[in-house]
């Protein structure tokens, strides 16, 4: 059993924990199309998870509920708000960001009616093929200037979850979380797949612009706070950074920590 220590707080935005009605969710968005069909399939590894602490997948952890609950109270909030794209980010290294958002999106996966994006935006340090398990992912960057079209880059880890990943630093990140050719990349990529939620995994806030430069792509933020690592100033510190800008859906209070593997500020901040 991977043990965590996992709780969430401050998450007023996401509002009581109620079960979503996914009975009124338009038909046409669930059922079966040629590009969500036609994409590569990849079996994620149990163990390789488990070692990874991607909870939600084996459900043996009893955090994993930590999670369910989470993903209703989001659920409940994207549809009352008619949103679906959700930034992941935290105030520093560290925080647990990575684990957040993989967890969620397996947790998201076990809806049978809801259809879920991951896409590793961190250009900086991207963490999610490694946390998956995903061998040579390919470059995001290649999808995002519409050198690689989407069916080419992303796969299918689940029947309702896809993945983009990437598998290296892109250089100049926030410049091209700003290019024409990065929207419109996503916006076929959404417009192909319809998926109900697509999670975001971006780069701590405090500590490059890449969040900022990518706000337009978004409809809301998740920020998550490392327990024993985030002073309650550098929370504040990001909720003013997003005042008037966007509206922060919850502050996750986190346990588990994302491992480090090189400073943010290394390249190109």
């Amino acid at each position: 059993m991977v043990s965590v220590n996992t709780r969430f707080e401050a998450v007023g935005a996401i509002g009581r924990d109620e079960e979503f009605d996914f009975a009124r969710r338009d038909s046409s968005a669930t059922g079966p199309d040629e590009d969500w069909e036609a994409l590569s399939r990849f079996a994620l590894d149990p163990r390789h998870l488990a070692r990874n602490r991607v909870i939600s997948a084996g459900r043996t952890d009893p955090a994993h509920v930590a999670f369910n609950v989470l993903r209703t109270r989001i659920l409940r909030a994207l549809k009352a708000r008619g949103w679906s794209r959700i930034g992941i980010t935290s105030p520093s290294q560290g925080c647990g960001k990575t684990f957040v958002a993989s967890n969620l999106a397996l947790s998201l996966s076990r809806q049978a009616s809801c259809r879920t994006v991951l896409v590793d935006m961190d250009l900086r340090i991207p963490a999610l093929a490694r946390v998956l398990g995903v061998p040579n992912p390919g470059r995001i960057q290649e999808f995002l200037t519409g050198e690689t079209p989407f069916a080419a880059h992303f796969l299918r880890v689940t029947p309702n979850l896809a993945v983009g990943l990437n598998s290296e630093m892109v250089p100049d990140s926030a410049e091209l979380m700003q290019e024409p050719a990065t929207a419109t990349a996503l916006d076929a990529m959404r417009a192909a797949f319809r998926p109900d939620v697509v999670l975001y995994d971006l780069p701590p806030a405090l500590v490059c612009d890449d969040v900022f430069a990518f706000l337009p792509q978004l409809d809301c933020v998740l920020v998550v706070a490392g327990g024993g690592t985030s002073k309650a100033e550098d929370v504040r510190k990001c909720e003013r950074l997003f005042a008037d800008q966007i509206p922060i859906l919850g502050v996750i209070l986190n346990r588990s920590e994302d491992p480090a593997i090189e400073p943010y500020g290394s390249y190109g901040v």
